[in-house]
């Protein structure tokens, strides 16, 4: 899988980016887990509850390229800022690798 940054600006609004990248550089991205191949993955977010949510997304592919299918345990519930922190976790962004190394 390749999801690429331009796959989620054709996906996500640029203020559901901006509060995305704010979540993983402040290192909300929590226990997060991807599939070899990053087509699967789980992940809580620390938002503004006391809870983290709960978040799963699914990376599909059709004949225009891939796109998210995120759920989240926000009010929103799908393809949120959260699922958005945590696409941008995994294409390697911020403090923390996919595996929850820290980057060098």
């Amino acid at each position: 899988m390749t999801l690429s940054e331009q796959d989620l600006r054709d996906h996500f609004s640029e203020a559901w980016l901006a509060r995305g990248r704010d979540l993983v550089w402040q290192e909300r991205v929590l226990d997060m887990e991807c599939s070899g191949d990053k087509r699967y993955m789980s992940a809580r977010v620390q938002g503004s509850r006391a809870l983290p949510y709960p978040v799963t997304i699914r990376v599909n592919h059709s004949p225009k390229g891939w796109y998210p299918v995120g759920h989240c345990g926000c009010p929103v519930g799908y393809n949120c800022k959260h699922v958005a922190a945590v696409l941008i976790a995994a294409l390697g962004y911020g403090p923390q690798s996919v595996a929850g190394v820290p980057a060098g």
